[in-house]
Protein backbone atom coordinates (compact mmCIF):
# COMPACT_ATOMS: atom_id res chain seq x y z
CA UNK A 1 0.00 0.00 0.00
CA UNK A 2 2.45 2.27 0.74
CA UNK A 3 4.50 1.62 -2.50
CA UNK A 4 1.32 1.50 -4.38
CA UNK A 5 1.80 -2.11 -5.90
CA UNK A 6 -0.52 -4.90 -5.77
CA UNK A 7 2.34 -7.29 -4.76
CA UNK A 8 5.71 -7.28 -3.61
CA UNK A 9 8.42 -9.70 -3.75
CA UNK A 10 11.53 -10.31 -1.27
CA UNK A 11 13.90 -13.25 -1.48
CA UNK A 12 16.30 -13.86 0.55
CA UNK A 13 17.98 -15.80 3.23
CA UNK A 14 16.68 -15.45 6.80
CA UNK A 15 20.50 -14.72 8.11
CA UNK A 16 22.49 -12.40 10.47
CA UNK A 17 23.38 -10.17 7.84
CA UNK A 18 19.70 -9.96 6.18
CA UNK A 19 17.51 -9.81 9.19
CA UNK A 20 17.87 -5.98 9.69
CA UNK A 21 17.42 -5.53 5.55
CA UNK A 22 14.88 -8.09 5.58
CA UNK A 23 12.55 -6.35 8.62
CA UNK A 24 12.89 -3.03 6.26
CA UNK A 25 11.96 -3.98 3.28
CA UNK A 26 8.83 -6.23 4.90
CA UNK A 27 7.56 -3.15 6.57
CA UNK A 28 6.26 -2.09 3.02
CA UNK A 29 4.64 -5.53 3.03
CA UNK A 30 1.53 -6.41 4.35
CA UNK A 31 2.83 -10.04 4.29
CA UNK A 32 6.19 -11.33 3.73
CA UNK A 33 6.38 -15.28 2.42
CA UNK A 34 9.21 -17.48 2.89
CA UNK A 35 10.17 -21.13 2.83
CA UNK A 36 11.92 -20.69 5.75
CA UNK A 37 11.05 -22.72 8.78
CA UNK A 38 8.40 -20.27 11.13
CA UNK A 39 11.33 -20.63 14.03
CA UNK A 40 13.60 -18.03 11.86
CA UNK A 41 11.28 -15.40 12.18
CA UNK A 42 11.96 -15.05 15.88
CA UNK A 43 14.69 -12.63 14.52
CA UNK A 44 12.78 -10.09 13.18
CA UNK A 45 10.67 -7.58 14.56
CA UNK A 46 7.49 -7.77 12.75
CA UNK A 47 7.37 -11.66 12.49
CA UNK A 48 3.66 -11.86 12.74
CA UNK A 49 4.03 -10.76 8.94
CA UNK A 50 5.79 -14.11 7.88
CA UNK A 51 4.11 -17.00 6.42
CA UNK A 52 5.57 -19.76 5.26
CA UNK A 53 4.61 -20.69 2.55
CA UNK A 54 6.22 -24.00 -0.16
CA UNK A 55 8.76 -22.71 -2.53
CA UNK A 56 7.77 -22.30 -6.60
CA UNK A 57 9.99 -23.51 -9.17
CA UNK A 58 8.95 -23.26 -13.11
CA UNK A 59 8.66 -26.98 -13.74
CA UNK A 60 10.65 -26.37 -17.15
CA UNK A 61 13.37 -25.59 -15.15
CA UNK A 62 13.52 -28.47 -12.36
CA UNK A 63 10.57 -30.92 -13.20
CA UNK A 64 12.37 -34.27 -13.82
CA UNK A 65 11.98 -38.01 -14.10
CA UNK A 66 13.25 -40.45 -10.97
CA UNK A 67 13.26 -43.25 -14.26
CA UNK A 68 15.54 -40.91 -16.61
CA UNK A 69 19.22 -42.12 -16.78
CA UNK A 70 21.66 -39.49 -14.46
CA UNK A 71 25.06 -38.96 -15.23
CA UNK A 72 26.54 -38.15 -11.75
CA UNK A 73 25.94 -40.37 -8.58
CA UNK A 74 26.09 -37.42 -5.98
CA UNK A 75 25.99 -33.59 -6.11
CA UNK A 76 26.28 -31.20 -3.47
CA UNK A 77 25.88 -27.39 -5.29
CA UNK A 78 25.85 -24.36 -2.97
CA UNK A 79 29.19 -22.36 -1.24
CA UNK A 80 31.25 -25.06 0.37
CA UNK A 81 34.37 -21.93 1.21
CA UNK A 82 33.92 -21.11 5.19
CA UNK A 83 31.42 -23.47 5.79
CA UNK A 84 33.12 -26.07 8.06
CA UNK A 85 30.59 -29.58 8.29
CA UNK A 86 30.42 -28.77 4.10
CA UNK A 87 33.82 -28.32 3.89
CA UNK A 88 34.65 -31.60 6.15
CA UNK A 89 31.65 -33.60 4.93
CA UNK A 90 32.54 -33.26 0.96
CA UNK A 91 36.31 -34.53 2.52
CA UNK A 92 35.34 -37.33 3.61
CA UNK A 93 33.11 -38.45 0.94
CA UNK A 94 36.14 -37.90 -0.82
CA UNK A 95 38.46 -40.17 1.36
CA UNK A 96 35.59 -42.93 1.28
CA UNK A 97 35.85 -43.13 -2.69
CA UNK A 98 32.50 -41.56 -3.07
CA UNK A 99 32.49 -40.10 -6.12
CA UNK A 100 31.00 -36.38 -5.55
CA UNK A 101 30.60 -33.31 -8.24
CA UNK A 102 30.84 -29.99 -6.42
CA UNK A 103 29.51 -27.32 -8.22
CA UNK A 104 30.44 -24.43 -5.58
CA UNK A 105 30.81 -21.44 -8.14
CA UNK A 106 34.94 -21.39 -8.24
CA UNK A 107 34.63 -22.64 -11.89
CA UNK A 108 32.02 -19.63 -12.83
CA UNK A 109 28.24 -18.76 -12.31
CA UNK A 110 25.99 -20.99 -12.88
CA UNK A 111 22.69 -19.81 -14.83
CA UNK A 112 19.24 -21.20 -13.57
CA UNK A 113 18.89 -23.43 -16.90
CA UNK A 114 22.60 -24.99 -16.27
CA UNK A 115 21.82 -25.30 -12.08
CA UNK A 116 18.82 -27.50 -13.07
CA UNK A 117 20.62 -29.56 -15.83
CA UNK A 118 23.10 -30.49 -13.26
CA UNK A 119 20.45 -31.34 -10.57
CA UNK A 120 18.41 -33.19 -13.04
CA UNK A 121 21.04 -35.19 -14.00
CA UNK A 122 22.12 -36.40 -10.71
CA UNK A 123 21.08 -39.55 -8.59
CA UNK A 124 21.61 -37.89 -5.12
CA UNK A 125 21.62 -34.48 -3.86
CA UNK A 126 23.47 -33.96 -0.46
CA UNK A 127 22.36 -30.78 1.50
CA UNK A 128 23.94 -28.97 4.77
CA UNK A 129 21.52 -27.11 6.29
CA UNK A 130 23.82 -24.66 9.06
CA UNK A 131 23.86 -21.00 8.18
CA UNK A 132 27.82 -20.55 7.67
CA UNK A 133 27.94 -17.75 10.24
CA UNK A 134 25.21 -19.37 12.85
CA UNK A 135 23.94 -22.06 14.65
CA UNK A 136 20.85 -22.40 13.30
CA UNK A 137 19.21 -24.27 10.27
CA UNK A 138 17.81 -23.52 7.02
CA UNK A 139 15.66 -24.45 4.73
CA UNK A 140 17.67 -24.27 1.70
CA UNK A 141 16.11 -24.17 -2.03
CA UNK A 142 17.93 -27.10 -2.96
CA UNK A 143 15.93 -29.19 -0.94
CA UNK A 144 12.74 -28.11 -3.28
CA UNK A 145 15.28 -28.52 -6.54
CA UNK A 146 16.37 -31.86 -5.74
CA UNK A 147 13.04 -33.43 -4.83
CA UNK A 148 11.43 -31.73 -7.95
CA UNK A 149 14.03 -32.94 -10.16
CA UNK A 150 13.05 -36.76 -9.20
CA UNK A 151 16.85 -37.40 -7.24
CA UNK A 152 16.77 -38.78 -3.96
CA UNK A 153 17.41 -35.82 -1.57
CA UNK A 154 20.38 -36.86 1.38
CA UNK A 155 20.06 -34.21 3.85
CA UNK A 156 20.99 -32.93 7.58
CA UNK A 157 18.09 -33.46 9.83
CA UNK A 158 16.71 -30.83 11.16
CA UNK A 159 13.26 -29.02 12.08
CA UNK A 160 13.11 -26.55 8.50
CA UNK A 161 13.65 -29.67 6.54
CA UNK A 162 11.18 -31.83 8.57
CA UNK A 163 8.74 -28.91 8.44
CA UNK A 164 8.81 -29.75 4.25
CA UNK A 165 9.42 -33.51 4.43
CA UNK A 166 9.15 -36.72 6.07
CA UNK A 167 12.38 -37.97 7.45
CA UNK A 168 12.85 -41.67 6.16
CA UNK A 169 10.10 -41.44 3.58
CA UNK A 170 10.25 -38.55 1.70
CA UNK A 171 13.75 -38.05 2.14
CA UNK A 172 17.23 -40.02 3.81
CA UNK A 173 18.48 -37.88 6.84
CA UNK A 174 22.01 -37.66 8.66
CA UNK A 175 23.33 -35.99 11.58
CA UNK A 176 26.69 -36.21 11.17
CA UNK A 177 28.88 -36.92 8.26
CA UNK A 178 30.52 -40.13 9.47
CA UNK A 179 26.24 -40.99 9.40
CA UNK A 180 26.44 -39.16 5.57
CA UNK A 181 29.07 -41.81 4.57
CA UNK A 182 26.73 -45.04 5.75
CA UNK A 183 23.68 -43.69 4.23
CA UNK A 184 25.61 -42.94 0.98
Amino acid sequence: KTLNLRITFLWTDMSTNSFKVTNDVSSFCDIALSHEHPSSFSRVSNRAKYKTVSTVYSPSLFHGSPQEDREFDVVFIGQVDGYIDRERGIKKIQEHGIDIVVKDGKDGHLSWEQYSECVKNSKIVVNWTKFKYGGWHQAKGRIFEATLSGCLLVSEECAAVNYWFKPHQEYVPFTSNDQLIEKL
